[in-house]
């Protein structure tokens, strides 16, 4: 039974998507991430949630990466919108332009994050950027799968988990499907992004009219949060010193299974994985641009001949993956679990979001003294002892 996957859960969906009697439902935990539930009396023990899981399905993928590029759009406007270098904008408008559809995550009127779905360029702006907080897939699998069906073609973006279980969801190859993942830290509590929206809204005594996680005011590695009020007010600050960013970054308030991530380093289901180069002005400097740069990773024969045949991504350079991924620890290895998580999301129900934040950032900042002073003397020890 799904429910047993317990909190490996990725909350992708595909179990209710492809239950036929609608017995299985999401509910919210303490820390405001979604698990399955399952009504005993409309089960029917067909067992398509388990097969249509990511987790249990038992299924890995161990891609061939074939190639790995440096992408940087050369629309200024695109790399303004874009979190690194544009390259999702660059692949996403090929497909629109050809009359397919794409899918990915936007932050809605209610500033809520979400997967959607769009068909033209005025639209596609919506899924650009980052959104640090685990999207709601609500039905688009369902649909991707119709699109597909009816011979469309389309791009399906999202975390790996997302995408490995679109493909375990629709079970079968399709030719007209372009999948995208990203290397991903992890993803954050819509709960706790709530609860950060409304100390903001507070703060500034105005409602939250947009959100801009990856603004670059001052340049692309110091690009920080943007929230515009309706009053006029405009917040911004760069990530390491905005309060929900430091719990993001400081893995505060991730997703149980992101501390175990099962769907890290070349285990993919995707045809292309995208994020931030990280440290590529140390790298390739003649590359760097403080605007940013995205390093692209071609995993598949699809990937490869969809970039080589993109008149925008013809003239990227080519590095070497190894070399590349030096600075993205994120795309081998899951995060480091936050000790204080659980006491951190309790209190946050209680006191307000940012004494809540301090206190558990001075526990932090603490507890790394104590394990760097023990090292210390843990070295000296063992030298002594040479």
């Amino acid at each position: 039974m799904i429910v047993k996957v317990g909190k490996r859960c990725v909350a992708c969906g595909a179990c209710i998507a492809r239950c036929p009697t609608q017995c299985l439902s999401f509910e919210m935990d303490d820390a405001g991430f979604k698990y399955p539930t399952v009504d005993k009396d409309k089960c029917i023990n067909c067992n398509l949630c388990d097969k249509a899981c990511p987790i249990l399905s038992n299924k890995s993928n161990r891609n061939q990466i074939k190639k790995a590029f440096a992408v940087q759009s050369c629309d200024n406007v695109v790399l303004k919108k874009s979190s690194s270098g544009g390259a999702f904008y660059l692949l996403a408008s090929e497909i629109v332009k050809k009359g397919g559809y794409v899918c990915g995550v936007e932050i809605n009127n209610d500033n809520k994050v979400r997967h959607s779905i769009v068909d033209n360029l005025k639209d596609l702006d919506k899924l650009l950027g980052s959104k640090y907080v685990q999207s709601d897939i609500g039905n688009t699998y369902l649909e991707v799968k119709k699109l597909l069906d009816n011979g469309a073609q389309v791009l399906f973006s999202g975390t790996p988990c997302q995408v490995n279980g679109l493909k375990v969801f629709l079970n079968k190859e399709y030719e007209n499907l372009l999948t995208v993942d990203l290397i991903c830290h992890g993803v954050p509590s819509p709960y706790v992004w709530e609860k950060y929206l409304e100390f903001q809204e507070k703060k500034h005594g105005s409602e939250i009219v947009s959100v801009k996680f990856r603004e670059k005011r001052i340049n692309w590695i110091n690009s920080g949060i943007e929230l515009k009020f309706s009053n006029g007010d405009t917040y911004f600050e760069v990530m390491k010193n905005d309060a929900f960013c430091l719990q993001f970054l400081k893995n505060f308030c991730l997703r149980e299974s992101c501390y175990a991530c099962e769907f890290k380093g070349d285990n993919r289901f995707s045809d292309i994985t995208i994020g931030d180069f990280w440290g590529v002005d140390r790298l390739y400097p003649e590359l760097y641009n403080d605007k940013g740069v995205s390093l692209a990773i071609l995993n598949t024969d699809k990937g490869v001949y969809t970039f080589e045949n993109n008149p925008y991504l013809k003239n990227c350079l080519e590095v070497n993956l190894d070399k590349a991924l030096k600075y993205n620890g994120a795309y081998w290895l899951p995060v480091e679990g936050f000790k204080y998580r659980n006491a951190f999301v309790k209190e946050l129900r209680k006191k307000p979001f940012d004494k809540v934040t301090r206190k558990y950032l001075r526990k932090l900042a603490t507890r790394q003294r104590l394990y760097s002073y023990f090292n210390k003397i843990k070295r000296i020890i063992t030298n002594k002892k040479k």
